[in-house]
């Protein structure tokens, strides 16, 4: 069975090493995405899935342990 997140890090760096920007490859990972996903559900997933991962994200930087005390 392909691992299609092994295969889309792959190609990611296969990119990166032909010279191709981290950041674009990225931008452009996105847009994939988001185009894919708003063909197959619509705008309206699209929408309301952006919000549930900001609360994960915010939830899961919450849990985070704060940084040690800078020594003085």
């Amino acid at each position: 069975m392909i691992d299609p997140y092994a295969e889309l890090k792959l190609t990611a760096q296969r990119m990166e090493a032909d010279g191709v920007s981290p950041d674009l490859v990225i931008d452009a990972l996105l847009c994939v995405g988001l185009n894919a996903a708003n063909r197959l559900h619509g705008p309206e997933f699209v929408i309301a899935h952006l919000h549930k991962l900001i609360e994960v994200f915010e939830e899961k930087a919450r849990k985070q342990a704060p940084p040690p005390p800078t020594p003085h």
